[in-house]
């Protein structure tokens, strides 16, 4: 049964336990890493009326979060491991359900006025305990059903444990989705991890185990545990200007990508910090004045005096360039270049 019963003892098992899951454990009797932690009460809970409750489970979204519980109710007629049995195999998201045609499952523990169930008034152990008609059959019984596909679902979480830790964290300039923080997944299982920038930043890298990757999203296979770090980077403005840029403009490279310069429109981009490549157009021909009189522009040097074209700059901040061209008459009739 979920936790929807039993509340009280419920929070008691976790504020008294929770604290060695997912941990190493070194014990006097036996040592390894703590998966799921079992509890054992004969205290009464709520919804022992009119029969009792044999024992609570974690629902499948505490599953999803790794917190894995399990409390069972020993009570002086039951003394049988059906009731482990049961529990433990809500911990492989099997759902009870109702008994039908008195199917022997060690989940079919609901019943109702179609499906009345099939109890028993004692059980035969040691001796003979009359158990009041209150026991479902399900309880006296080892195996699994396929009418609800019980013995599939556990077969399909077998692997599920021991549960993986996914660490997640940033650097400045950006969140992830699933968030930052340390999620839980069962074991083997694919997550997907995506790195969103917020403005003015930009996705740089992945850091997972100490190694780089550069692919958004990245996914993360969890066979043992991971740290995963997502690296953003500031995003800085280049602007390209170029003043004697004929009506047509002038071509722009930044890091291969194409753009137009004009007079009076420069070219702005959005780059990271770092390293980049600018180039612009080595020459171009410019008719001025008078119809027919056409000028050669040939690139002479930037603002900062570099004659280097392409270029490599190294931006921390906002820079802007200015392409400088050394004007000459063509004395030619079209605007085709001189050969």
């Amino acid at each position: 049964m979920y936790d929807l019963y039993g509340p009280d003892l419920w929070d008691e098992l976790l504020a008294d336990t929770e604290h060695w899951l997912h941990q190493w454990y070194n014990g006097e009797y036996w040592s390894n890493y703590v998966d799921a932690i079992i509890g054992i009460t004969a205290q009464a809970t709520p919804g022992d009326y009119p029969y009792s409750v044999s024992g609570v489970s974690s629902s499948h979204e505490k599953l999803d979060q790794g917190r894995v519980f399990v409390l069972l109710k020993w009570q002086i007629y039951w003394k049988d491991d059906n009731l482990v049995q049961h529990e433990v195999s809500h911990l492989y998201y099997a759902d009870d359900h109702f008994c039908i045609n008195y199917n022997h499952c060690v989940m079919a523990g609901w019943t109702s006025s179609a499906y009345p169930g099939h109890y028993i008034g004692f059980l035969y152990e040691d001796w003979l305990w009359w158990v009041g008609y209150h026991v479902a059959c399900a309880y006296t019984t080892y195996s699994w059903c396929n009418t609800y596909n019980c013995y599939q679902v556990i077969q399909q979480n077998s692997g599920r444990y021991p549960l993986r830790t996914l660490t997640i964290s940033t650097s400045s300039g950006g969140t992830t989705n699933p968030a930052p923080g340390t999620h839980i997944y069962g074991n083997g299982l694919s997550v997907t991890v995506s790195a969103s920038p917020y403005s003015g930043y930009a996705f740089d890298y992945w850091l997972l185990d100490g190694t780089k990757f550069s692919n958004n999203p990245i996914t993360v296979t969890m066979n043992s545990n991971h740290d995963l770090k997502a690296y953003f980077i500031k995003l800085v403005n280049l602007m390209v200007r170029i003043p004697q840029a004929p009506p047509e403009g002038v071509k722009v490279w930044v890091d291969s990508n194409e753009y137009r310069a004009y007079a009076d429109v420069n070219v702005s981009v959005m780059v990271k910090t770092g390293q980049h490549t600018v180039e612009v157009e080595y020459s171009f021909i410019k008719e001025e004045w008078e119809p027919g009189a056409y000028y050669i522009y040939t690139f002479d040097e930037w603002s900062d005096g570099s004659t280097d074209n392409p270029r490599t700059v190294n931006l921390t901040s906002d820079t802007t360039l200015t392409a400088y061209y050394m004007r000459g008459k063509c004395g030619i009739e079209s605007k085709d270049p001189l050969e």
